[in-house]
């Protein structure tokens, strides 16, 4: 086993016993929340605060949690007591991952983000994300990625997919409706779109003691089948999160993918699951990442679009575009009437589109 695989296992162990830990026991939403536990989630927010990746950051958002404890302690509802934290903390660090949980809900990546899909035991179950795959007319492939599962047997998973869209002469791959998930199903598929194993991103961790480390990110080697060389085109909307973000900005930085839709979300930091008192928990970014190619992030701003429009018309605009690179010259009859007639109305051409 590779010191990658090894470092993947683990990290996808970490993630069960996590679950295992904090899940045994899961309040009633209805169950108020005693002083003492008030106090005791209080205690352990600040804690946890200690391992953001930007101390600076970390001790205005401590200052902000004693400041508002009186309000905090007076909170008896569950969920609004979550709320409450979880807004006056973003408030301070302005980061969108950072989510305080009120039910143990243990997800991946970023609870804020609706990530407990993403959870790799639940991967084949989830079809690793892959909501639908099918070629549109004109021979466009069609890949719509819901989340970024990881598992098993989720190579093989996307090498199937992959072998599937291989023929297509361009291939649009939708994260419209992508939360997040694992980013190394990410880095599996950027390498299946590279062809090679490519430094793509570094991500300075904090730990646990105040220091730091960078560990270097990389296109994962393909599992099986082959590169895919013909133009790809990534669907995003405001919706568009976290490690879909990250799948996203490293291809378009490449130069290996256009981006059409909307700005993403503006979620870049990893992080971890603290448990707290009384089943609540909190996710804390620890890790920051950088583009191999643009030393930035898109925290905050989100992923730009090289063509904007509107989420809703992301696909019919993407779909023209990848029509135009279709190569006339080996077509049939049939083929070529097909083609015309797809970017004369590329709407009623995506309404009869087929599976492989």
């Amino acid at each position: 086993m590779s010191n990658g695989e090894r470092r993947v296992r683990m990290e996808f162990l970490r993630i069960i016993v996590m679950g295992s830990i904090v899940l045994w026991w899961r309040p009633s939403p209805a169950e108020p929340v005693s002083f003492r536990a008030r106090a005791e989630v209080c205690d352990g927010v600040i804690k946890a605060l200690n391992s953001y990746i930007f101390p600076a950051v970390a001790e205005r958002m401590k200052a902000e949690a004693e400041k508002q404890r009186p309000v905090y302690l007076s909170i008896s509802d569950r969920d609004v007591l979550a709320r409450s934290m979880t807004e006056d903390l973003r408030r301070v660090s302005q980061d969108k991952h950072l989510n305080v949980m009120a039910h143990s809900e243990l997800p991946t990546e970023a609870p804020s983000a609706k990530t407990g899909e993403s959870d790799a035991e639940r991967g084949a179950f989830a079809a690793y994300g892959f909501y639908d795959v099918r070629r549109l007319p004109g021979n466009i492939g069609y890949i719509d990625l819901h989340s970024f599962n990881y598992g098993p047997d989720a190579a093989a998973y996307l090498s199937a997919v992959m072998t599937l869209a291989g023929d297509t002469d361009a291939l649009i791959i939708d994260v419209r409706e992508n939360h997040g998930g694992l980013p190394q199903m990410a880095e599996m598929m950027a390498g299946y779109l590279l062809g090679r194993r490519e430094l793509i991103a570094d991500v300075r961790e904090r730990k646990l003691d105040g220091t730091f480390t960078v560990e270097r990110r990389y296109s994962i080697p393909m599992a099986g089948g082959t590169r895919y060389t013909r133009p790809v085109y990534i669907l995003t909307s405001h919706a568009t999160f976290s490690a879909a973000e990250y799948f996203t900005y490293v291809l378009q930085s490449l130069g290996r993918a256009k981006v059409v839709g909307e700005d993403t979300g503006g979620g870049a930091n990893s992080g971890d699951v603290f448990p707290l008192a009384d089943g609540f928990s909190i996710f804390v970014p620890t890790g920051s990442i950088e583009g191999a190619v643009t030393h930035e992030n898109w925290d905050g701003t989100g992923v730009q679009p090289n063509v904007k429009t509107t989420g809703s018309a992301a696909l019919e605009t993407a779909y023209r575009l990848a029509l135009g690179t279709v190569k006339t010259d080996t077509l049939s009859n049939r083929e070529s009437q097909m083609l015309k007639a797809a970017l004369a109305d590329p709407g009623a051409a995506l309404k009869s589109s087929v599976q492989f």
